[in-house]
């Protein structure tokens, strides 16, 4: 079964705002205070993207608080959209009954 590719990609955002900014706010409400409120939204900058396989890519997915099936996933990182090959695995454990 073929490995599913995901990409890592670090985005930062500068923001100006006239006392400290709660480390425990989520990003959505920091935005809106940038379009709408105290806050000054600076500049946005984006890392290369890095690509991530297999069991990297199920670490880094339950590290961000979310599991392998949410890209189509199983937990060694196989695509389960690889029609071709679920199709061939599902043959063969046919076989075998």
């Amino acid at each position: 079964m073929a490995k599913k590719t995901i990409y890592r990609t670090l985005i930062t955002m500068i923001v100006l705002s006239e006392e400290e900014i709660d480390e425990n706010q989520d990003l959505q409400s920091i935005i809106e205070e940038c379009d709408t409120g105290a806050y000054l939204k600076g500049s946005i900058s984006f890392s290369k993207p890095r690509p991530l396989t297999g069991k990297t890519a199920v670490i880094e997915i339950e590290k961000a608080g979310s599991d392998a099936g949410f890209f189509n996933m199983d937990i060694e990182g196989n695509d389960l959209n690889d029609v071709e090959e679920c199709a061939e695995l599902e043959t063969d454990e046919f076989r075998e009954m």
